[in-house]
């Protein structure tokens, strides 16, 4: 018995769920390879082929925990970590490193085209915990952008923008993830982000966002004003 459920064919087991799975529009699993254990499948994100892999230790339980390794991979870009169940019911979520070669994602149809951003962004340690009391929290995590010319569509013209290299920063803010963005090398906000309780994510503009753009947009503004502010359901 205990032979069989280590070599459960992991494609077979998601023929059986995949219906119960709310897996977003965007997404198609076309291939599941591997046991339930360790295994592979094959993901469409938006036209993006994605190789996903993971890996179960489910021999951890005699610690108090249950880590599931994974590893996600397109042709220029990759992002590993692991998420780690514990016996008192919390899930611990890592992004241990990443590396997102945004021509790559963005020469896709992401929903705005022409976007066109250049280089690449670098992740480590975006750390996260999810509880059945409190839900996520204690979030943490830094990136890296070193800049470049970006495009993006303005009503009917295409506009271009050289970008100054950029930071983020990820903690949290009343137990919520909030994220900023600034030019690397200040401490000033350019972009924040923050994701509530009810999953749902404010974003906030600041006018020295836009100067790093090179729009005259709220010319009165001063650089650490909020000139745009937007708020999307992002989470059931």
């Amino acid at each position: 018995m205990l032979a069989l459920v280590i070599h459960l064919p992991a494609g077979w087991v998601w023929a059986q769920v995949a219906r119960q799975v709310p897996v977003p529009e965007v997404v198609e699993v076309q291939q599941v390879g591997g046991t339930v254990w360790s295994g592979d499948a094959w993901l469409h994100v938006q036209g993006l082929p994605l190789r996903l892999s993971w890996q179960l230790q489910p021999g951890s339980v005699i610690h108090g925990f249950v880590p599931l390794e994974w590893r996600l991979q397109s042709r220029g870009s990759r992002a590993e970590g692991s998420v780690t169940t514990m016996l008192d019911g919390r899930v611990r979520v890592l992004l241990r490193h990443a590396r997102v070669d945004l021509a790559e994602i963005t020469a896709h149809d992401l929903g705005v085209k022409p976007l066109r951003v250049p280089g690449v962004v670098t992740l480590e340690s975006f750390f996260g915990v999810w509880d059945p009391e409190r839900g996520l929290s204690d979030f943490q995590g830094q990136g890296q952008w070193p800049g470049g010319t970006v495009t993006w569509p303005m009503g009917s013209q295409v506009r271009q923008s050289g970008m100054p290299p950029i930071e983020g920063q990820l903690t949290s803010s009343n137990g919520q993830p909030e994220l900023v963005l600034m030019e690397q090398g200040s401490s000033q906000p350019a972009v924040r982000v923050l994701l509530d309780a009810g999953g749902r994510a404010q974003v906030e503009l600041y006018k020295r966002w836009i100067e790093f753009l090179g729009l005259d947009f709220a010319p009165g503004a001063a650089p650490g004003d909020v000139v745009f502010r937007v708020s999307q359901q992002v989470a059931p």
